[in-house]
């Protein structure tokens, strides 16, 4: 059952609250900023696991409830309500649940170059580096042009630019 996978993750993160909190810690730099990633990279999952499974608990609850004269038609709304949203918090969860890779957070160099059509693709690869470029813009990331090589009637030949931020490399 999906519950009893969370329940290790959830336990990891909170030891690791309960560890950084801890002055040995502290006084470890590197310890402190591994620990503070892993929690980083658990906090989504473990929020989102904490949901699911008061989810399912609310919705044991109210089958409990059922059967009150006076709360069974509040908790037969609420039981549609929750049973309605418990799909969709499972397949968030099993998306979490993927590992990840060890590379998602890398950076990235983008190249871009012309092909075959002349001024056609240089414009065509200006276009598509302002895109990539807004993109990154829109989620704060750092773009710096390492080389570029103009075209004759606008447009680039071949530009390549780092790109700096989080999850970059999965993202793109």
């Amino acid at each position: 059952m999906l519950q009893d996978r969370l329940k290790p993750f959830i336990n990891r993160y909170d030891e690791i609250t309960s560890l950084l909190s801890s002055p040995d810690i502290t006084n470890d730099i590197k310890k402190m900023t591994d620990l503070s990633r892993e929690q980083s990279n658990m906090s989504q999952l473990v929020e989102k696991a904490k949901s699911y499974i008061a989810n399912i608990q609310s919705i044991e609850e109210n089958k409990l409830l059922l059967d009150d004269e006076e709360l069974g038609e509040l908790a037969k709304e609420e039981l549609i309500e929750l049973e309605a949203s418990l799909p969709i918090l499972e397949e968030e969860m099993k998306i979490l649940l993927i590992p990840k890779d060890p590379n998602d957070d890398r950076n990235i160099f983008l190249e871009l170059r012309a092909g075959a059509g002349g001024d056609e693709s240089a414009l065509f690869v200006a276009d598509v580096f302002k895109m990539y470029l807004r993109f990154a813009e829109s989620v704060n990331w750092k773009v710096e042009i390492v080389s570029s090589a103009d075209g004759s009637a606008g447009g680039y030949k071949e530009i390549i630019a780092q790109i700096r931020g989080t999850s970059v490399y999965s993202k793109l």
